[in-house]
């Protein structure tokens, strides 16, 4: 084997590895953003129960839950200043 196949087999086998490298590089990074979307996708339509887990309600029904917690604050501010009103109304006097 002259100096020159040697030569092409090692830039053969470099480029090679290199390529080996680069793809798996480039697999791993496109394993990560497919995880990220599968994790997107599940907290956006929630997971059922399983086993000892309970059950993850999605966005929509969180934001209900919220939404329900809140419907109960509405008529509070004026049921307060309703209070207030009559709490620091001064009597009137009479002449």
């Amino acid at each position: 084997m002259s100096q020159a196949q040697l030569l092409a087999a090692c830039v053969l086998i470099t480029v090679l590895i290199g390529t080996g490298v680069a793809v798996l590089k480039a697999a791993a990074y496109l394993w990560r953003a497919l995880r990220k979307i599968v994790r997107l996708a599940d907290d956006l339509t929630g997971e059922p129960a399983t086993g000892m887990m309970p059950a993850r309600p999605g966005v929509l029904d969180r934001l209900a839950a919220i939404e329900d917690r809140l419907r109960i604050l509405d008529g509070i501010d004026a049921r307060m200043a309703l209070v207030e009103s009559r709490f620091h109304a001064t009597p009137e006097v009479e002449d």
